[in-house]
């Protein structure tokens, strides 16, 4: 029985194949280069190698090896590059973030219940989809603030709480991460000394009485030193982050907290 594949399904398996094929083809050539030198040696049928000649040729192997290894990872960078490009622009900004280091230690992350890691299946089938961007089964078509609901939404409408709730758990592991290593006087938004007549130069700078950053702790770069903590959970698919290079959204928000609130710490 024959069928045959119609439409983008069919382009997607085509394009398949063909890069597997290829795959195997540069895999046997890398082997073929790799083992050259320990090949011709085999077919010479020697009994006994001379040291410098076994120097030598441990020498050529490691050689090989390594020209194969870059010769990979360039052939694989080069798939990447080509499958990217036809990517839309909201997939090419999924892709960069899944790139960026650490974005995909959770995934191989033990699952330890008492820092929450553990995932029932719903739960692990909504953070796949969330992270390859398909659709989640089950959400409602309306947010509650009345706009039609997605997870591009819902990582940024501050009406379902959301955004809350991921702030004050990345706050709330920090601290118990920087107890459980060793940090003293580790403490939850804590309170900053109120101003004693002292004016500070930027205009965005925190001046009310109550400020109050997110986690703070002695000992973190060095001993019997204060630091302070915050954090911003920001969505960089959001209109004002997707036009940004994803590293620059993030020195972006980095500076955002800094002219908030560096002076006031440092005061």
């Amino acid at each position: 029985v024959s069928t045959q594949s119609t439409g983008s399904s069919g382009i997607n398996a085509e394009y398949g194949k063909q890069w597997y094929q290829r795959r195997v083809r540069g895999e046997y050539t890398r082997s073929i280069d790799t083992t050259a030198p320990l090949s011709k040696v085999i077919l010479e049928q020697c009994i006994t190698i001379e040291p410098e000649r076994a120097w030598a040729l441990a020498t050529e192997l490691k050689s090989a090896k390594q020209i194969m290894v870059t010769s990979k990872r360039a052939a694989e960078k080069n798939t990447v590059q080509c499958v990217v490009s036809h990517m839309s622009a909201s997939e090419q900004r999924r892709h960069e973030e899944l790139s960026a280091r650490g974005a995909s230690t959770w995934i191989t992350t033990l699952p330890l219940q008492e820092h929450g890691f553990v995932l029932n299946k719903q739960e692990w089938w909504d953070a796949m989809a969330m992270r390859y961007g398909f659709e989640l089964e089950g959400v409602p078509p309306t947010c509650g603030c009345g706009k039609t609901n997605s997870i591009e939404h819902s990582l940024s409408c501050a009406r379902g709480g959301f955004v809350y709730m991921r702030h004050n758990q990345l706050r709330d592991l920090t601290a118990n991460l920087l107890h459980e290593a060793g940090c003293k006087d580790v403490v939850v938004e804590p309170r900053l000394l109120p101003l004693t007549g002292e004016v500070l130069t930027l205009k965005s700078a925190n001046n009310a009485n109550d400020a109050r950053l997110d986690v703070s702790a002695r000992g973190v770069w060095s001993p019997g030193d204060k630091t302070f903590l915050d954090f911003r959970v920001f969505n960089s698919l959001a209109p004002s982050n997707n036009t940004l290079p994803l590293d620059r959204a993030l020195l972006k928000h980095e500076d955002e907290k800094k002219r908030v609130y560096n002076e006031r710490v440092l005061e």
